[in-house]
């Protein structure tokens, strides 16, 4: 696709509501499963790559369903995924099928824990689903038109008139792009745009007040709908996007920055001493002891919002009514 083209997609979702680049990477999600079922189901490279990563993540797999004519190739393309994922399961059975079946609960032989941890991680390590690959390249190319023609006055126009990008669209432009002379400028049109939404839902909790709830409601009705959106963007877009694959979402790698890695490690090193902290040493009391203590314990997650309190009053109500 030529930047022209990628030009022409962002100015015209402009003119639709909500963030333009979720809706473009919903769109584009529905040609690419629509062009895959109608010509590519027999491709053998295509079918390879999907075995690769165990098929589509959730959402593009439910919206596969949800195009016409994508019944068949659906079970062309999952019965050979299944046969693959029957395979991987088989050999695990089988091999925590051999031994004494009067073994300690939790414990294994170490060349049978390796042979497992060997094959869990060939889920891991599984690519992303492909269309959630193709968004990503796509998003990058209309958030950078986007950053480009920003300074045109036809295209500010339509963007003024828009909903503006959603914050994780925001965020992501501000990743790539805020070395860009126009980006100042995107950010002083969504605080004006923030500010008008603030606005908007002031006004929808004071008209929803029994006191004014005989006032017609304007533009604020669907306030408490659009700060969603803005929030998160597009429903079940973005969970597979891009911006959910750099997060560590499962459809995409876990193992980004080393950080994440070193953390992950220190994990399962943590779960592999706690599974053998009931066999250390020969005494049975101590043994007792630890399988009490690991079956009695659990921490407790620790809410990161304990002891924040907001308080939210509505700009209308600061002229003394309550």
């Amino acid at each position: 696709m030529g930047r022209f083209l990628y030009f022409f997609h962002v100015m015209d979702a402009l003119t639709e509501k909500g963030c333009p680049i979720c809706l473009l990477l919903e769109r584009g999600s529905r040609q690419y499963l629509n062009s895959l079922f109608y010509e590519f189901v027999n491709d053998t490279a295509v079918r390879k790559r999907l075995q690769r990563s165990g098929g589509f993540c959730s959402w593009h797999a439910w919206l596969a369903t949800e195009i016409s004519g994508t019944n068949t190739g659906i079970a062309i393309i999952y019965r050979d995924l299944l046969e693959g994922e029957s395979a991987i399961l088989r050999s695990l059975h089988r091999i925590l099928s051999k031994g004494d079946p009067r073994r300690a609960r939790g414990w294994l032989p170490r060349s049978k824990r390796s042979r497992i941890c060997r094959m869990l991680a060939l889920w891991e390590r599984r690519p992303p689903c492909p269309v959630c690959e193709s968004n990503a390249r796509a998003e990058l190319s209309y958030l950078k038109e986007l950053a480009e023609h920003f300074h045109e006055e036809d295209f500010r126009q339509r963007f003024r008139a828009s909903q503006g990008l959603c914050l994780p669209h925001l965020r992501r432009l501000a990743e790539g792009f805020f070395d860009h002379p126009n980006f100042p400028t995107i950010l002083e049109e969504h605080l004006r745009k923030y500010e008008r939404l603030v606005w908007d839902l002031e006004e929808f909790w004071r008209k929803f007040d029994y006191r004014f709830q005989d006032e017609p409601y304007g533009s604020e009705a669907d306030s408490w709908l659009r700060v969603i959106g803005t929030f998160v963007g597009k429903r079940e877009v973005l969970a597979s996007s891009s911006l959910g694959l750099r997060a560590g979402h499962p459809g995409g790698p876990t193992n980004q920055r080393p950080g994440n890695r070193l953390k992950e490690g220190a994990q399962r090193l943590l779960r592999w001493m706690w599974g053998i902290l009931p066999f250390l040493g020969p005494n049975p009391a101590r043994r007792r002891l630890s399988g009490e203590w690991s079956a009695g314990v659990s921490l407790p997650l620790r809410d990161a919002g304990e002891g924040l309190q907001t308080q939210v009053r509505p700009s209308s109500y600061r002229d003394g009514r309550p």
